[in-house]
């Protein structure tokens, strides 16, 4: 046998054992005999007296935190052009997010560790993309931890560029 406290037509603190056992005198007054098939949360129809299930709860899918990709080449000769193709995509399905920002992004030098040019890459529905050229021969990496304003989306790995 269930026993339960019904509190505005609802069944709370489903009990199988017997609630003189389980509570204090005061609350386990407020118990009831209910149907076995009772659990928390049935309601009550006391007109037809009848018993149903709660709805089924809302299962919100979680949104996929948008990517924000880089795409250059790994390798230029000095002083030629270098064009950077950014994107914001949602990672499910790779469509764009319609994000409309300016991004200042640094191009570090990797063996001396300094700044060399700070690119300006505005993203007009989810896309945009830069081109500059680097005069110096030597690796260079685009610093994603110091871009500005720091973006919302996650950032995709963004490999060194060799100027020869």
């Amino acid at each position: 046998m269930k026993y339960a406290r019904i509190i505005n037509l609802i069944a709370v603190d489903v009990v199988t054992q017997d609630p003189t056992l389980l509570f204090h005198p005061e609350i386990a007054a407020e118990f009831v005999a209910v149907p076995e098939n009772i659990e928390d949360g049935w309601m009550h129809d006391l007109e037809n007296d009848t018993w149903t299930a709660p709805p089924a709860p809302l299962v919100v899918a979680e949104a996929a935190v948008p990517v924000i990709r880089f795409s250059y080449p790994h390798a230029a000769e000095k002083e030629t052009d270098i064009t950077v193709n950014v994107s914001v995509v949602n990672p499910a399905d790779n469509s764009p997010v319609p994000v409309n920002n300016t991004y200042y992004v640094p191009l570090m030098n990797v063996i001396t560790g300094a700044m060399d040019q700070m690119l300006v890459v505005p993203i007009i529905d989810g896309v945009g993309h830069v081109t500059f050229s680097v005069p110096t021969p030597g690796r260079y990496s685009i610093k994603t931890d110091l871009i500005l304003p720091k973006p919302t989306a996650q950032l995709s790995e963004t490999p060194d560029i060799a100027i020869y």
